[in-house]
């Protein structure tokens, strides 16, 4: 399982939508949010896989986002539970 940090633009859509969007496909296995415009995926996907697929769901907008795996090389200050989430690599 990769957990990978998705950004994305305010153009693209509100959170309401991305969450809609990110809970109808079905590669991405688990998720969470704490920051604004951004998403802790969860998949056995790679990131190229996933861009791939986020972008038939954002034909006619303007697409900026990025997704990078989140690895042992990663550090910040966020929540015990967002590190749980990416530390448990099982999630479901």
């Amino acid at each position: 399982m990769n957990t990978y940090l998705m950004i994305y633009s305010n153009t693209m859509c509100e959170r309401e939508e991305m969450k809609n969007i990110i809970d109808s496909i079905p590669e991405i296995s688990s998720w969470r949010y704490d920051i604004p415009n951004s998403f802790y995926l969860q998949s056995t996907c790679s990131a190229d896989q996933l861009v791939e697929i986020l972008e038939t769901k954002f034909e006619n907008k303007d697409k900026r986002f990025l997704i990078v795996q989140i690895n042992e090389n990663s550090q910040g200050f966020l929540t015990k539970e967002t590190w749980d989430f990416i530390n448990n690599k099982d999630n479901k």
